[in-house]
């Protein structure tokens, strides 16, 4: 049995769900890298809380977490370059 002070996936699992959103939004704080992170994995996962209505059919799933993940990047991408151009033209 794992320590409760080793760092690890179970120990964090034990955790639950409400005390690691409090640290993640502690960790995350002033981040702006980890925030966007953070926003890209809660879109794929609702993209994928959504797929339970489409039922049995595989392929449409997995296109649409495919697509969603796709966009949701695309906007991450061009969100992230637009800052740093900002950053470029100011120094």
């Amino acid at each position: 049995m794992a320590q409760s002070k080793t760092l690890n996936a179970a120990n964090l699992e034990a955790l639950g769900a409400a005390k690691l959103a409090e640290l993640l939004m502690a960790v995350s704080k002033g981040y702006a890298a980890a925030q966007r992170q953070l926003r890209f994995q809660m879109a794929v996962g609702a993209a994928c809380t959504s797929l339970v209505g489409l039922g049995g059919n595989l392929a449409l799933a997995a296109a649409v977490v495919l697509t969603a993940a796709g966009l949701v990047a695309q906007v991450s991408f061009w969100t992230a370059l637009q800052a740093r151009r900002r950053s470029l033209q100011s120094s």
